[in-house]
């Protein structure tokens, strides 16, 4: 617990002189290297980035700064156990403007994209008629699960639906909190400073895709859920 403590203070102590050292690096190499498909290991979330193992380099940390120009996503599956309230989905269907969806949904995704409630096609209006049915395009958050029977809060309606016995459920979020320690890292971005005996290579993230190893499951009995990550 020391060791993880001090290792933390580390990384932290040396993102928080992240533009010294940018200005430093700078003025040694007047051109900033690409970094181009570099893989590795999730290991720690900080507070401006993210430290990642290196195994061509014997598991050395390298610290990616993730900054809001950053193409950032978080990757990964669930099972249906997850969808629990509290959690936002996204998915599309053929619903009246009320929410009353037809036929049962297959596929659905975590997201922590803003909230919608429109149709699928942007250039459609909603019908004025509440029994029309048009393809939807929603993201809101869940009220309840239960017996297959799922309830979505939206910005512009309840929508019950119900999902086939065994859906999809994929994960698409843009913050690297939902990571886990292993989960595999792919980043393209300018490396900052080079690799040197008393600091980690650090690299300006311009893409960072994040695998989620381990599909996330819901709170089973006897057992904690895993703790949801919190908005960025």
């Amino acid at each position: 617990m020391t060791r993880s403590l001090g290792f933390a203070r580390w990384c932290c102590a040396v993102l928080a002189g992240w533009g010294l050292l940018i200005s430093s690096a700078a003025a040694q190499q007047p051109m900033p290297k690409p970094v181009l498909g570099f893989k590795g290991k999730f290991a720690q979330a900080l507070p401006n980035g993210i430290a990642v193992t290196d195994p061509t380099k014997n598991n050395a940390i390298a610290l990616v700064q993730i900054t809001p120009n950053t193409k950032l996503t978080v990757e990964g599956k669930a099972d249906v156990g997850y969808l629990a309230s509290g959690v936002e989905v996204e998915f599309s269907g053929e619903m009246t403007r009320l929410g009353k969806m037809e036929g049962e949904l297959d596929k659905i995704t975590v997201s922590d994209d803003p909230l919608v409630f429109e149709p699928d096609d942007v250039t459609q209006k909603l019908p004025k008629d509440k029994n029309a049915v048009v393809k939807m395009h929603v993201r809101g958050t869940v009220r309840s699960f239960k017996n297959g029977m799922l309830m979505v809060q939206s910005p512009g309606a309840t929508i019950k639906v119900k999902l086939v016995a065994a859906p999809t459920i994929k994960v698409l979020v843009h913050n690297y909190t939902w990571a886990q320690p292993g989960d595999p890292v792919l980043v393209d971005g300018q490396e900052s400073m080079a690799a040197q005996a008393d600091q980690p290579q650090q690299i300006l993230g311009t893409v960072v895709k994040i695998t989620l190893e381990k599909m996330l499951e819901g709170k089973k009995k006897g057992l904690p859920a895993r703790k949801r990550p919190g908005k960025s």
